[in-house]
């Protein structure tokens, strides 16, 4: 191993001479990336609106303008409406269909199955 001295880099090094990447040009990777925005892991699937206890029909911006609408992540009245985050109702989605699709398919082998004569 060469000492890190005269530009030479040793193994635990990968930085020029100077202790810096200075003259090198500018760092590609990280000088021109857009940031990551920040995020929140655990969000619940499903939250409900909370509507309260109504005693009659209503919209959603009457309900709003008067201060009654909270959000929760359980059902709190039978006025409560659901929402489901949008990436897991596209996951549900695909594994219904996977199973109607499953479904579908043994329908049509038994559907062939009782067209023949002996059953088999």
């Amino acid at each position: 191993m060469m000492p890190a001295t005269g530009g030479a880099l040793n193994n635990n090094s990968t930085l020029g001479p100077l202790g810096s990447n200075a003259g090198l040009g500018p760092d590609t990777d990280t000088d021109h990336a857009d940031p990551v925005p920040p995020r929140v892991d655990g969000a619940p699937n499903t939250i409900w609106l909370n509507y309260g206890d109504i005693d009659h029909d209503c919209t959603h911006a009457e309900r709003y303008r008067d201060g009654d609408v909270t959000w929760c992540d359980e059902r709190m009245s039978a006025s409560d409406v659901a929402y489901v985050r949008a990436e897991y109702a596209t996951a549900e989605m695909a594994v219904a269909n996977a199973a109607l699709e499953a479904a579908n398919t043994e329908i049509a082998q038994l559907k062939r199955l009782l067209r023949t004569p002996s059953g088999y």
